[in-house]
């Protein structure tokens, strides 16, 4: 993958029975099949849904993320976006969905219509989830300027999403959303909505920079 990435992941839990953030990862090898093998799933489940935040690298022509699968089970792709970005380093974003309901590792394996960079992802075990439909999605990515996504939440709620961004730029989060974990190149976050307005999530990126820069997420009810 090309250039200093930092991808900045987010999370919260609120109606769902358990929430587990299990992962970060990348795979750099060119490809329009990018494939993660033996990647954590978390606790076999029921009703276990696996979701993960994918940001990829591309130069060239624009990639769609034709199909995704995780555990080898199809996934939903929930929300995409390709950022207006740096022509020689160009980033596409996704949120993927799977009921993946036994096993503890798996594939995760992405599938596009033109040859990617390479792609990282962070993954979650979410367990309680009443349905597969989000309540809000978001994404932007325009070079040069303040990107931002706001998510609309209720009551038990829970939001999942991320951004990442080349070079220099800054994260502002508020609406409840802290800090679980600095990786390196990635930091995450998560935060609950457990109480009536206690979680109006926010998500900013402040950077002057004409590089790949882009921020996603998505709401569910609980």
């Amino acid at each position: 993958m090309a250039g200093a990435q930092q991808a900045i992941l987010l999370s919260s839990a609120g109606g769902v029975l358990f929430k587990a953030f299990l992962a970060f990862d990348a795979v750099g090898p060119p490809g329009t099949t990018i494939t993660f093998v033996g990647r954590p799933l978390g606790d076999a489940a029921a009703n276990r849904r696996i979701i993960a935040v994918a940001f990829t690298d591309f130069t060239g022509a624009t990639p769609t993320l034709s199909t995704a699968t995780i555990g080898g089970i199809a996934a939903v792709i929930v929300v995409a976006g390709t950022g207006n970005l740096a022509a020689t380093h160009r980033q596409h974003a996704a949120i993927i969905l799977a009921e993946v309901p036994t096993g503890t590792t798996g594939n995760y394996v992405f599938n596009f219509s033109q040859t990617v960079q390479g792609t990282r992802i962070g993954i979650w075990s979410v367990i309680g989830m009443s349905t597969n439909t989000p309540t809000s999605t978001g994404y932007q990515g325009t070079a040069g300027s303040p990107n931002s996504v706001t998510l609309n939440t209720t009551l038990g709620s829970f939001v999942i999403g991320g951004c990442a961004f080349q070079d220099a730029g800054t994260m502002v989060l508020s609406g409840g959303v802290s800090t679980d974990a600095d990786v390196g190149d990635a930091i995450y976050f998560s935060a609950s909505n457990t109480a009536a307005g206690s979680l109006s999530p926010s998500f900013t990126i402040n950077t002057g920079v004409s590089n790949s820069h882009g921020i996603i997420g998505a709401s569910w009810p609980p």
